[in-house]
This record gives C-alpha cells, structure tokens and sequence, in this order.
C-alpha cells in the first residue's frame, strides 16, 4: 500500500489533453472511491505539457447521481453552512478586494452558504446547483435565485453579471473549458471571475498518492495546478489578476482514508467517511490540539510556498 508518491505508470501517448490539446498525457495514478468505500478503481492521466489531470473513462452523466448518493449533498452544505461567516470569510475578502457589488452568480452553489455571508443589499445573488434540493435550500436561505441543474443549460443572457464564482465545482464538471466559455459569455466586462479548486500539486497530493482526499474520484473529474488552471481559463478570454494557495490542508480526511485502507489489509473492517460518527470526546480533544499546532503550521508553510491543498484565483473578462 503504497502511498508516498505520486508517480507516472505508464504511457498514455495520442490521448489528446482536455486543457491544451497535446497528445503527451501519461498515467499519473489510480484511484477509487474512499469517501463511500467503492472498489471500483479510476485511471487518472496527466498531460506533461501543462500539467492537467483527469480522470479517462469517468462514469457516464447519468449514472453521476449514483456517485453523489447518500450523505455527500449533507455532508457538503453542513461544512459550508456550520459557522458560515467564519468558513467564508477569507472567499469573501478576496471577492471584495476585487467586486463589492452588483450581480453575482455562484456555481455550484450547494444551499447557498456563500451567498449568504454577501450583503444583500450590494449584491443581486444567483446560483447554479445540480442538486434540486441543495438548489431549494439555498433559495430558503438566502433568497436568491438558483437554477437547479447543469451548469451548461442555465439560460442566463450575455453580460448579466458582475461577478462569477465557482467555488469548489468547476473540478466536477464534465467540460471544463465550455463551462468557463459561458461564464465568459455571462460576465460583463470587467467582470470577476473568483474559481476555487484543489491543487493537484499540493505537498500533502504528493504524500498521499491515490489516498489523498481532494482526488474524489470519480466526482472529481478534473484536477489543477496553478500553471493548467491559467492555462485553461485564459485561453476562454480571461485575464489573470491574482492566483495564490491560502493555508488550507485535507490531511485529516486522507488519514483516514489511510487508515480504512489499512484496516482492510488487515482484514478488518473500519467505516469510510461516508458513514463516520460523531467522534468521542477524547478524540475531539486530541485533534483540537492537532488542529492547532502540526497541522496549523503545515497549512501555513504549504501555502507560503505555493503547495497547498488549494488554489484560489481571480480572473478578469476584459473590456
């Protein structure tokens, strides 16, 4: 059970890249569902040229639902929405630093926790989510208008946003590069384009391989570093303005994939995330003090150096 380092396999030649097109992409790893405990193994490949990873030969659109099953949409909007104003306090200072206001439109929006910690007084706030209940939730919550379904069959009309955010979806979808065309169409200009996702080039990636969290295979079906996420959106019209790795870690959840996996070698059985419980006191205690001080420090240094488990960056449509 290998899991020190990410390694290229094999030879992929004539698969043309989904970012740049060339034909150099190699095996980069396998992977499987650790989240639900899934044996089903996923090659992912890797382009030599810009660095895109994705996942060949993903599960089918409409067999994508049987993926998402279960606790994940609960999972999802309960991180988001549990001490919303702090978890999203670094998005929207960085959103503010470039759009204070206008119309805003967050992809993959879930219930809807980002929008709202925005003012609703300043923005006019819009929403896109796959998930008709997540997508109903969020209208609840915060009042704005949500589309439920695929992002590439949203009927929004040329420039009718301000800002655009996709926090932490643009990984899940299937054409990544049409789905930024249209955020191109949607924006104004000078319109923002705010996109988080995991960062493939992260130190912790490196450490733990196939067991590594934020690959989420096969929900996540694309996989960035800072140099391919560039690459992809301003060939769609962007322009750069900042991107950067804030502190951020997914060590917590890839030990315990670690450690289900270890247990199943040995012949036991131990719960995947899926179907975790609430952790004992002691535990709680414990990785309080984790939290605080190793992985704490981790976060920062990884982020100082660029290789932290995500990548946050703002792109401008131009005039």
């Amino acid at each position: 059970m290998a899991f020190s380092v990410i390694a290229e396999t094999g030879a992929g030649r004539g698969v043309a890249c989904p970012c740049c097109g060339c034909g150099e992409a190699r095996e980069f790893l396998k992977a499987r569902d650790l989240y639900n405990g899934r044996l089903e193994v996923y090659q992912l490949l890797r382009c030599r040229k810009c660095s895109f990873a994705w996942v060949k030969n993903p599960p089918e659109p409409e067999e994508m639902a049987w993926h998402y099953a279960g606790s994940y949409h609960t999972a999802i909007s309960t991180g988001g929405e549990k001490a919303a104003a702090r978890r999203w306090a670094p998005h929207r200072k960085l959103l503010y630093r470039y759009k204070q206001g206008g119309a805003i439109l967050d992809a993959g929006c879930s219930s809807g926790a980002f929008l709202g910690v925005l003012d609703a007084r300043a923005w006019q706030r819009f929403g896109i989510e796959m998930a008709p209940e997540m997508a109903k939730r969020a209208e609840q919550l915060t009042g704005a208008r949500v589309f439920a379904g695929d992002i590439l069959d949203a009927k929004f009309g040329p420039q009718s946003f301000d800002a655009i955010t996709s926090l932490h979806s643009l990984e899940h979808v299937y054409a990544p590069r049409e789905v930024l065309l249209k955020f191109f169409e949607w924006l104004k200009p000078e319109g923002i384009l705010y996109i988080a996702v995991p960062n493939i080039d992260a130190w912790e990636a490196r450490l733990f391989g196939a067991y590594w969290y934020a690959l989420e295979a096969p929900r996540h079906l694309s996989y960035f570093s800072k140099r391919s996420l560039e690459a992809m959106v301003t060939a769609a019209g962007f322009t750069r303005v900042r991107i950067c790795t804030p502190a951020s870690s997914y060590i917590e959840p890839s030990l315990t994939h670690v450690l289900v996996a270890v247990a199943e070698r040995c012949g036991k059985h131990k719960k995947p995330l899926a179907a975790a419980t609430e952790p004992s006191l002691p535990f709680k205690i414990v990785r309080k003090a984790f939290r605080s001080t190793l992985l704490e420090a981790f976060r920062q240094i990884s982020g100082w150096a660029g290789k932290s488990a995500e990548i946050h960056a703002i792109f401008r449509k131009p005039q």
